[in-house]
Parts: C-alpha cells; structure tokens; sequence
C-alpha cells in the first residue's frame, strides 16, 4: 500500500479507524501499567484517625466544607514535609482518589496562610496543636 496514492480524508478516516482498533484490543487484553505500591506508614494512619478523633469529627469523610477539608490540607502539609511516604499513601491516608490531589492541597495550604484567612488559622492552629500532642506521645510511648 503506497500512503502517498490516498487521499487525505481517507488517511483522516484510516487513522481513527487504527486508534480506535488498538484502544479496543488493548482493552480486551487489560494492559495495564504495573504499580509498585509502598508499604503504608502506621504512624501516618494513626495520625490521620488522631485528629479526627480530636476534632470530633471524620476528616476522611468525603465533604468539601472547610470544617472537613481545612484539616486535610495541614495534615497534608505535614505529612509531605515531615514524612518520607509517597504522594499515593498520603492520598489514600486522607481520604482523597488521585495521588496529584495532594499537590493542590499544599498549594490551597499555602495560599491560605499567606492571605491570613482567619477560619482556616483557626484550623490549623487546632491541627497543628493536635499533631505535636500525637508526635509527644508517640515519643513517649517509644521511650517507655
């Protein structure tokens, strides 16, 4: 077959014909990227269950009000900054689907604390407080 001879809607034609040939057989093959998953860090889950504990209130809970949301981006921060786990269990810890989210949430962390929004200091100054009693007692228990 000489590709010059045919004409362009053809060629059009031709090539959504093969994309959508090859989107069907990889489908019906399941070809799937292979993930490697990491192991979870415990203390991570234990401190996501802590402050929703402390709050009094599930932080995992899939809401978008700020009483529930605020909360997830100190933890976030926290977790990103002071931990070595990977963006998919930081996700997964908190209660969100895509690992990416999490780069937003230090982004909307970040934004927050410059503009001086007064409710969501109120959150993080509660947050930040919960997790330096979690961090105090978790030395203290691997001290004992």
């Amino acid at each position: 077959m000489n590709l010059r001879e045919i004409k362009s809607d053809d060629l059009v034609s031709l090539r959504s014909k093969i994309t959508q040939e090859l989107f069907k057989r990889r489908h019906g093959l399941n070809v799937e990227k292979k993930r490697y998953k990491t192991p979870k860090m415990r203390s991570s889950e234990m401190l996501v269950k802590f402050i929703s504990k402390g709050l009094g209130y599930d932080i995992t809970m899939t809401n978008r009000r700020g009483r529930y949301t605020f909360p997830r981006y100190v933890v976030a921060n926290y977790l990103l900054i002071n931990t070595n786990d990977t963006l998919e269990n930081i996700a997964s810890y908190i209660g969100i689907t895509h690992h990416s989210t999490v780069y937003n949430m230090i982004e909307k962390h970040n934004n927050l604390l410059s503009t001086n929004d007064a409710e969501y200091i109120i959150y993080n100054d509660r947050v930040s407080n919960l997790i330096k009693e979690f961090t105090n007692n978790n030395k203290l228990q691997k001290a004992s």
